[in-house]
């Protein structure tokens, strides 16, 4: 999931991007290597769509980069 520390900051900085579009609250996170852990409280944004998105942009970074 995650290879190197350019991964993580990736997957952290394009989160705080997220929040400017979806209403949510970002508590706690932990990125792992191979999974990571977020405590999200959701607005009127659905947590599937935030998620999806968030996953989305990362997977093209990935594999554009990996």
């Amino acid at each position: 999931m995650f290879r190197r520390d350019a991964d993580k900051r990736f997957y952290l900085n394009n989160l705080v991007n997220l929040k400017k579009r979806y209403l949510f609250q970002l508590s706690v996170y932990v990125l792992m290597n191979n999974h990571y852990h977020l405590l999200l409280q959701t607005g009127k944004d659905p947590l599937h769509k935030i998620m999806f998105c968030q996953n989305m942009l990362y997977n093209r970074y990935f594999n554009k980069s990996h």
